[in-house]
């Protein structure tokens, strides 16, 4: 069954989000101020079908929980484990990114972090460890039967 869903990597000052339909992938991928995540699921929700939302259990969690719930009463909101999303964001955005000559030398020899925050990267990587779960629960349910 197609989902869409949107995934929520919680900051204080700024959010990663990103709008994944289960079938096509990533619809969508931004960073948001904290103060402007209100405004921005409210014209996502208008702009998309969006089934459940997954959020990161960092630190601001509840209260981006909250402001959601506030927004839309009725929505399933899924708290996971956003351990090392950071690290294989970043990881991510390196691969994706073109790097100058310089910054693929330097590569090679120093430990390369990108200076761009990957908050958005981190939300696309919590939508894809949700969606594969439940990929594996309907899988196992289907070889229980």
């Amino acid at each position: 069954m197609n989902k869409q869903i949107i995934a929520v990597d919680p900051g204080k000052d700024k959010v990663g989000v990103a709008v994944v339909d289960s079938t096509t992938g990533v619809k969508e991928q931004l960073i948001i101020p904290a103060d402007r995540l209100s405004q921005h699921l409210k014209a996502i929700f208008k702009h998309y079908r969006i089934d459940e939302i997954v959020l990161g259990n960092g630190t601001e969690a509840e209260k981006i929980e909250k402001k959601i719930s506030n927004i839309k009463k009725d929505i399933k909101i899924h708290i996971i484990d956003e351990s090392s999303t950071t690290e294989e964001a970043e990881a991510r955005y390196i691969k994706e990114k073109p790097k100058s000559r310089l910054e693929k030398l330097l590569h090679k020899f120093v430990s390369w972090r990108p200076k761009t925050p990957v908050d958005d990267y981190a939300a696309v990587i919590i939508a894809e460890k949700y969606l594969a779960k439940l990929d594996k629960q309907k899988k196992n349910d289907y070889n229980n039967k």
